[in-house]
């Protein structure tokens, strides 16, 4: 990576001294011009290379002689010894160390030197360092020549001396890291890859020393690729002179070129080299030549340009072809500078629009334009020059195509298809190029497909229809752009397969599609065809109509690809349904017609046989009976009277429920004031039976619900009539109310009375199994009381529970949605009692008995039962009044109580009632 940085950094330097030279080359085409320019640069390099080469070696002969003075005067000590401990050589700071001169210290003993703790530790250490071959280090404590402890740490270091070849070592006397001889690896290290560089070149190099005309003499130092170039040995090479290789004619060319280069201090030239004595192959010889210590030196780097200058023969001889077909091909090409000033035209342009190379020379390339073309092209060139003028604005990978329109030179019209790009140049865009293609014969018959596509299109959309074309073989599915969208999807949403398609298919359905498919697939059907639906985007299923057939074959015969139409028929299968629903429905309601006119036959006929019985009897025995006897059958006729009309009331008020006639008028009401009203109702009749009927004790709390009054009395009043005739004497009936569960109230009747089997339970509510049983007086029913509750409850969105058992009793409840009343009350409705008091004093005696008489009854009926419909009477009526006759208040407690009721706040209702009756004793108080 750091070799890839540093050719990418060396590359940089040498295109900008390039630059900077300001080297043009004309009279080449530009594939030349990027060659030469591409040589140029890397001889640059090589120079580069060549002079950080030079300066490399004269630093390290620098680096050796103040290698030694860095050993002498390095501020830490370094001993060299033999393996029995005599010192080969110090430095100053060690013989500073031991406090005597550093000349007397040759062949010495360093053992006298040591301290006697440090000896053993020291022998220790020095042979490790032999045997293994490997640096040590310890503490160790020497002696110095004033009898002084010196305490220091050793770093041994055994190495092989390279003149006697005899294992010495080192001893390096710091406390530290020594900072210079790291430098001195570092210095060693980059010398060992300047010699990796100069020696796996892919260039030969030779150094020489020069004469004094600066012709090469003999070599100094070659690598191996010029070794390879030379076919010789490097020792074969460096005993030989320049001239001993090169042949007469070569030494000539050499000679004349030394001026230039003597002159100079480099070159660049080419010539042909005999290799072998065979083969001329071209070299090019970038030379330099410099001082070395006042030594001529001479460094040439040769490169093998066999491939460069094949490349140069293929460019030539492309650039011809390019050439010819610039003259020939049936676009045109223009070329422009960044100002859009035109620099090329092919000469097709005369034979696609009749007007000449030089025509467009002259006027420009928005020579024959329509005027729509050109603002085309103006807006392309505004919106150009500020996108350009972005630093992230990519020239090189900018392409756009585009249509405008030429007008020939005879008058026709021509449309152009045109792919411009830019030329780049050393990263730098220096030109736009434009390809125009004829294509007027395209777009001719583009714009009749687009009309025939229109028209296919607007009778699809009308029909609803969608087509799909199924390439069988490589199994790729394509579709009209309105089949997802019966399906509810965006145009381009999706992207289905055949598999999608497939698996939206109605489970139902499935099986069915699947069996139409395989059968035409297998020829045993013409055609695919299956009504089936597909699920939608919402997850719904619509219908659809599907039909196709196989358009292609293998040459096997095999099926290849399908094509097919599909439509919309949700509407039809709807209707059908819809039929089949309405014939269901009119089935079940003749069904039960019938069995209503059964009911009817049947109910109404025993009440008359009793009635037409008795009469008979009554008329042929009417002389003959008693008195008594005759208020008998005078009684039983009106008991038979009575059954016929309750049961005519409820036929009529269950078939008014069947034909939806009966009127659902929905309000918020107490549910205590309506069982207070029915106990207050059966009271009597259930004390004449010998029954307690009862309310609970936590009846009085306001459950409230919005439903219709009249049905939930109804259900009420045939819950208790009920309760009353199934209770025998001395029995007891609860009616009470309480919350429920998930926000509801529940309304229940008790009793202790005779109770219902279970498995007749659900009888109690079939029209077409009317049940019917004797009270405990012999009371008769007409089996359509639970049915009329069951129905009202339904259409309350209420629910009917029953818990019964044979000889226990019965429970009969129902539940409706609570609404909730919590909210902050306001205290005051009125303000000044006293205030208001005194303006209604001051009113008519006619408009004071009104309000005494009529709206004050209106407020007492309301204030008893909160309907809703009896307060917004009560409020509209107050709030007239008040407006009418400029009573303020009263309009403001018109307007609270309106609103109270609108949000079913029972509270605040509760709170200005109280406040009005107060009011109204109060003004009476003082009037009357």
């Amino acid at each position: 990576m750091a070799n890839k940085d540093k050719s990418a950094e060396l590359r940089a330097k040498a295109e900008k001294v390039y630059q900077q030279k300001n080297v043009k080359i004309t009279e080449a085409p530009d594939e030349v011009k990027a060659l030469l320019e591409e040589l140029s640069i890397h001889q640059i390099e090589l120079e580069m290379q060549n002079e950080e080469l030079l300066n490399a070696q004269t630093k390290l002969e620098k680096e050796k002689e103040k290698f030694q003075k860095l050993y002498d005067y390095a501020p830490v000590g370094y001993i060299t010894i033999n393996q029995t401990g005599n010192i080969i050589d110090l430095n100053y700071q060690a013989a500073e160390l031991f406090g005597k001169p550093r000349e007397v210290f040759n062949f010495n003993s360093i053992f006298p030197f040591l301290h006697k703790d440090s000896k053993t530790d020291f022998r220790l250490m020095l042979r490790e360092a032999y045997e293994q071959r490997q640096k040590t280090s310890s503490s160790i404590a020497f002696i110095n020549s004033k009898g002084s402890i010196v305490h220091t740490k050793v770093n041994v270091i055994p190495f092989e001396d390279t003149g006697s070849g005899e294992i010495l070592v080192r001893l390096t006397i710091t406390d530290i890291v020594d900072e210079r001889m790291q430098y001195l690896r570092e210095l060693e290290e980059k010398e060992l890859k300047y010699a990796e560089i100069f020696n796996h070149s892919n260039d030969a190099i030779f150094l020489f020393n020069l004469d004094d005309y600066g012709r090469p003499l003999k070599f100094l130092e070659v690598n191996r690729k010029a070794c390879d170039l030379m076919n010789s040995s490097r020792e074969s090479l460096l005993k030989k002179n320049t001239s001993d290789i090169n042949t007469d004619e070569e030494m000539a060319f050499i000679t004349r070129s030394a001026k230039e280069i003597k002159r100079n201090g480099k070159g660049l030239f080419e010539m042909f080299y005999n290799h072998k004595g065979n083969d001329k192959i071209p070299l090019e010889i970038a030379y330099y030549s410099f001082d070395l210590q006042g030594e001529f030196i001479g460094m040439a780097v040769v490169s093998d340009i066999r491939k460069r200058k094949d490349s140069e023969a293929k460019i030539r001889e492309n650039e011809r072809k390019y050439r010819l077909l610039a003259e020939n091909i049936n676009e045109t090409i223009l070329l422009t500078d960044l100002d859009f000033n035109l620099i090329y035209v092919s000469p097709s342009i005369k034979r696609l629009t009749g007007s000449s190379q030089e025509e467009y020379y002259k006027k420009g390339f928005k020579h024959g334009l329509t005027n729509e073309s050109v603002k085309y092209v103006e807006n392309w060139i505004e919106n150009y020059l500020r996108e350009s003028a972005q630093e992230d604005f990519d020239f090189k990978n900018y392409s756009k195509v585009f249509q405008v329109d030429r007008y020939h030179k005879d008058g026709h019209l021509i449309n152009f298809e045109v792919s411009l790009s830019f030329l780049i140049e050393n990263g730098k865009p220096t030109g736009i190029i434009t390809i125009s293609r004829d294509i007027t014969d395209r777009v001719k018959a583009e714009r009749k497909i687009k009309e025939t596509n229109t028209r296919l299109q607007l009778a699809m959309e009308v029909g609803n229809l969608g087509w799909w074309d199924w390439d069988y073989e490589q199994n790729i599915l394509v579709t009209a752009d309105n089949k997802p969208g019966l399906l509810g999807y965006n145009p381009g949403e999706t992207n289905f397969t055949a598999q999608d398609y497939i698996d939206m298919i109605h489970p139902e359905d499935y099986d069915k599609a699947m069996n139409a498919m395989r059968k035409h697939l297998e020829g045993k059907a013409d055609r695919y065809e299956v009504e089936n639906r597909l699920r939608m985007k919402d997850g719904s299923y619509k219908w659809l109509y599907d039909m196709g057939r196989i358009v292609e074959y293998t040459d096997e015969g095999k099926p290849k690809r399908l094509m097919g139409v599909i439509f919309d028929i949700s509407d039809r299968k709807n209707a059908e349904l819809l039929i089949q629903n309405q014939n269901e429905e009119l089935k079940q309601l003749n069904a039960t017609k019938d069995k209503f006119f059964s009911i009817i036959a049947h109910d109404l006929k025993n009440p008359f046989n009793t009635i037409l019985g008795f009469t008979e009897e009554l008329i042929k025995k009417h002389d003959d009976l008693k008195s008594d006897d005759r208020k008998q059958i005078l009684k039983t006729l009106n008991e038979s009277a009575r059954q016929n009309y309750s049961l005519l009331q409820n036929l009529l008020v269950w078939s008014r429920m069947q034909s939806n006639r009966m009127p659902f008028n929905p309000e918020q009401i107490v549910l205590s004031e309506l069982i207070y009203d029915n106990y207050m109702l059966f009271e009597g009749t259930a004390n004449k039976k010998g029954i307690m009927l009862k309310m609970a004790e936590n009846t009085e709390q306001s459950c409230w619900v919005n439903a219709d009054r009249e049905m939930v009395n109804t259900v009420i009043r045939n819950l208790v009539s009920n309760a009353i005739k199934y209770t025998p004497e001395g029995g007891e009936i609860v009616l009470g109310c309480e919350p429920a569960e998930n926000d509801a109230v529940k309304v229940y009747v008790k009793d202790t009375g005779i109770g219902i089997k279970k498995h007749t339970i659900s009888k109690l509510f079939k029209i077409e199994e009317t049940f019917s049983t004797s009270g405990t007086s012999n009371e008769q029913g007409t089996g359509l009381g639970l049915i009329l509750v069951n129905e009202f409850l339904e259409k309350n969105n209420g629910e009917l529970l029953i818990d019964s058992k044979k000889g226990e009793g019965s429970t009969f409840a129902f539940t409706l949605k609570s609404v909730k009343t919590e909210r902050q009350c306001s205290m005051d409705c009125f303000g000044d009692f006293k205030l208001l008091s005194e303006k209604i004093e001051k009113l008519d005696e006619e408009v004071k008995q009104y309000f005494f008489n009529d709206i004050l009854s209106l407020f007492k009926i309301c204030y008893k039962s909160y309907s809703s419909r009896k307060v917004n009477t009560f409020s509209n009526e107050i709030i007239s009044f008040s407006q009418k006759y400029k009573v303020p208040e009263l309009e403001k407690f018109g307007a609270k109580i309106a609103e109270s009721m609108q949000q079913f706040d029972i509270n605040q209702l509760n709170i200005c009632f109280g406040e009005f009756e107060e009011l109204m004793d109060y003004v009476q108080k003082k009037i009357f």
